[in-house]
């Protein structure tokens, strides 16, 4: 199988970032802020995380002060509603909406429908 085309794979050298992959002890109990990670656990691997499941999530927004929380709820509502409409975009392009249209407009025509 051949390589990568010269010229054409190019790696830009200005972006490196200063990683070290040495053992380094005593560097893993400490955060960008320089104190220990809240429920670090040093049995982990360096690189886990622990994901947030929904009952974590519940209790970070329970102890969201009032105007934290009306943001997150403004957040909340545009992100949901986002969804939502995407959803509704790919139902619409793959035409699973095409069959509900043609009932209510069949259902119309036979006198089934109301003015809302």
């Amino acid at each position: 199988m051949p390589g990568p085309v010269p010229g054409i794979h190019v790696f830009d050298q200005s972006k490196q970032l200063g990683v070290d992959g040495r053992d380094k002890p005593g560097h893993d109990e400490f955060s960008a802020w320089g104190r220990e990670r809240p429920g670090h656990d040093k049995s982990c691997p360096r690189r886990y995380i622990p994901a947030m499941t929904l009952s974590d999530l519940e209790k970070a927004v329970s102890k969201l002060p009032p105007e934290q929380l009306a943001k997150f709820r403004d957040w909340f509502d545009t992100f949901d509603a986002a969804r939502f409409d995407e959803k509704i975009e790919r139902d619409a392009e793959s035409g699973r909406l095409e069959r509900l249209a043609e009932q209510a407009l069949a259902d119309h025509t036979q006198g089934r429908s109301r003015e809302l």
